[in-house]
């Protein structure tokens, strides 16, 4: 039955990213030259985590911004 029908899987793996990101050891920027560009846009009646640093939350836009 799954032979026959098509299939997006999407992982929620946002822990890894944060880690990853925070660490510096690969930057975004390497593989992909526009995120160095990128600003976070502003969305109205959206209030991003105080506790999350604005470089996970600008990582996690930029991925989302370059899927839809």
């Amino acid at each position: 039955w799954l032979r026959t029908i098509s299939v997006i899987l999407f992982l929620n793996k946002q822990d890894l990213l944060a880690e990853k990101v925070k660490a510096g050891k690969h930057k975004l920027e390497d593989y992909f030259p526009e995120f160095a560009r990128y600003q976070t846009p502003v969305e109205p009646g959206v209030v991003a985590d105080p506790s999350e640093p604005p470089e996970v939350i600008r990582a996690k836009y930029f991925i989302r911004d370059e899927f839809l």
